[in-house]
């Protein structure tokens, strides 16, 4: 058969998630067919549709790791490495070629800066190392170079520049940039500190760098390190910047949203929404500009986000999951907006808690490997029955763990022609570098046991009640939740036990599924419930005299006829307990009037006689007799 095969590097301290490598023209490759675990596809055409998976596991060795772009003629060849970026303070910045061309000189260099660019910032090639290479069965004879250039420091100002280094080797020619970084926020010496975080200032680069996971363009799509962030609802960070003697502040984008004043030694940097109530996503930025004693403008530049929030875990209401222990610490997520089947708007954070990363996960995808902090914790929500502080205390304040109606009018589904059943949600906002958020595939923790791995498992704060199997005096009540399980095609929601011991213990053998939260719409009174039957519609009573129990007794009135056509009787159907004092019953669909009773009669125990309206549901024992 025909495989398609992903090359991807062994994971290194330096390259803890690598991507699949690019198979480039012009290079010498080994491929060695390592070993196949299944057959291949029937055609070519089918082949090229699929993803690369881990039907044949192929190894792959490039000739020459540090030469990236080849080019050749019928004589000779000549290569070079990829292009170079260095930091802001560098003096140096080294690039590899190879050339097999026998001319004198081999090779020759043209620093070219740009129409746009600065000009002048490298000096020149100070240094050469010459390394003869023989002719071996992999390539032929050929020498590789090591060009030293100097460099001058950019630490005046924030903007990366490029030069480009043409080398030319006889007729043959290849470009290769060298690129410095700006003096920006994290390369700077002024100490940026972060209130909110605790009582003190934090210092701000520190929390980046050793603390906070998730906010880097490996894990994110988008760099997120490189800016002040602002939370998204019930922001309680602002900024502080050491100001000096002839600064000048400019808000660059952004205005009115974020404030940049001089507070004594400080520049002061905070959010407008003093309400805490904002969840529009925005960035922003400003610059804070002077001179250096020898007299050269300096500007640097800071980017600020409105797009998400900082939320710490401590380990706890976690059992570990099969490849990652307890996830602890500071985690950066980054809210979407989508429409939800029912045309509402959802706020979504764009991970599982505990997730440092957004991108696809599933354990049996091999372009997956590498990806496990994808899934999050595995949380319970509960540690006892009725207990419900753990819901409350999990998510970052404005968010919830979502109702199981949410979850069901999400959105979410299964990407077509994927036999590893990628789960997402198309967004209708994002600053994200893709327009779709995954949900990992996850399964479930039973105690030390991972089961299901290959169904995306999420809990809602659902109680499993009424009609869906429990009532608030079963023994089982309050140990059993709502969840949404997706495997496959199929994406429905099942009831899931937190504990596995009989009914009343308290010290069981947790259950735990991972947890996405997000702020959505109003719960429809009894979204959970099933739908009437053929023939029947549902009416609510909402309770405002706080009867132990209700009755609806109902009939059909029609225009010019006098007598009454009941469809029930005295004292009518009992009435159901469904949440937040509402009751409801399924009565005949033809009926046109109600009235509510306790079932005593009397005056004071019978409400007046309520018509029914065609687009309303919910009424309420107010107005009695």
């Amino acid at each position: 058969g025909f495989y398609k095969v992903g090359y991807i590097p062994e994971k290194s301290e330096n390259n803890p998630q690598p991507k699949e490598v690019a198979i480039l023209r012009n290079h010498h490759y080994i491929f060695i067919i390592a070993k196949v675990t299944g057959y291949g596809w029937q055609t070519e055409e089918e082949a090229v549709k699929s993803k690369p998976d881990n039907r044949m596991t192929v190894l792959l060795k490039d000739d020459d790791e540090t030469i990236y772009n080849m080019i050749a003629c019928k004589d000779y060849e000549l290569g070079v490495c990829e292009d170079v970026r260095v930091a802001y303070n560098a003096t140096t910045a080294d690039i590899h070629i190879v050339t097999s061309y026998l001319g004198n000189p081999q090779y020759t260099c043209t620093v070219n800066y740009g129409e746009d660019g600065p000009t002048g910032w490298i000096n020149d090639q100070s240094t050469e190392t010459k390394v003869e290479v023989s002719a071996e069965d992999t390539h032929s004879a050929h020498t590789k170079y090591t060009l030293q250039f100097s460099v001058q420091s950019n630490e005046n100002s924030n903007t990366e520049r490029t030069a480009e280094i043409i080398v030319r080797s006889g007729d043959l020619s290849r470009t290769v940039k060298i690129i410095q970084e700006g003096n920006d926020l994290n390369n700077n010496d002024r100490e940026v500190l972060i209130y909110g975080l605790k009582e003190v200032g934090t210092n701000y680069h520190e929390f980046l760098t050793d603390y906070l996971q998730g906010e880097t363009k490996e894990e994110m799509g988008v760099a997120r390190d490189n800016g002040l962030h602002f939370r998204i609802c019930n922001n309680p960070y602002y900024y502080t910047i050491p100001y000096i003697d002839g600064d000048e502040k400019t808000i660059v984008e952004g205005k009115g949203k974020f404030t940049v004043e001089q507070q004594g030694n400080f520049w002061k940097i905070q959010c407008t929404d003093t309400e805490n109530t904002d969840y529009d996503m925005w960035t922003g930025s400003f610059s804070i500009s002077n001179t250096t004693s020898e007299g050269n403008p300096v500007s640097i530049s800071y980017k600020v986000y409105h797009l998400g929030l900082f939320h710490q875990l401590t380990g706890g209401y976690q059992i570990d999951g099969p490849t990652n222990s307890t996830r602890k610490g500071w985690f950066y997520y980054e809210q979407v907006k989508v429409t939800g089947t029912d045309g509402e708007t959802y706020y979504v954070l764009d991970r599982n808690m505990g997730a440092s990363s957004n991108h696809f996960y599933s354990p049996a995808y091999v372009t997956s490997d590498g990806r496990e902090n994808a899934c999050g914790g595995y949380f319970k929500i509960a540690n006892t029955k009725e207990d419900m502080t753990l819901i409350n205390a999990l998510p970052p304040g404005g968010y919830d763990i979502p109702e199981a109606y949410h979850l069901q009018d999400l959105g979410i589904k299964t990407k077509a022609r994927d036999s590893y059943g990628t789960v997402t949600v198309k967004t209708n906002e994002s600053k994200l570098a893709v327009d779709e958020i995954y949900f990992p595939l996850t399964g479930y923790m039973e105690g030390d046991l991972h089961k299901d791995e290959v169904h995306t498992c999420l809990w809602s704060r659902s109680l499993v009640a009424g009609n869906q199997g429990f009532s608030p005096t079963s023994p089982e009540y309050g140990y059993w939740f709502r969840y949404f399980d997706v495997y496959g095609s199929s994406a429905r929601l099942g009831n899931m036990r937190i504990m596995t011991r009989a009914a009343g213990g308290a010290d069981g053998y947790y259950k735990a599924l991972p947890v996405r939260c997000m702020r959505g719409p109003e719960v429809p009174i009894g979204s959970d419930l099933q739908q009437p039957a053929i023939g029947r519609k549902r009416i609510f009573c909402k309770n405002v005299q706080s009867w132990t129990t209700i009755y609806i007794h109902a009939w059909i009135e029609k225009e010019g006829e006098e007598n009454k056509q009941l469809v029930t009787t005295w004292p009518g159907l009992v009435m159901y307990k469904v949440e937040n004092n509402y009751w409801y019953a399924d009565i005949d669909e033809n009926a046109t009037h109600i009235f509510f009773n306790d079932g005593t009669g009397g005056t004071g125990h019978q409400t007046k006689d309520i018509p029914l309206e065609a687009d309303k549901d919910t009424y309420t024992n107010q107005e009695l007799i």
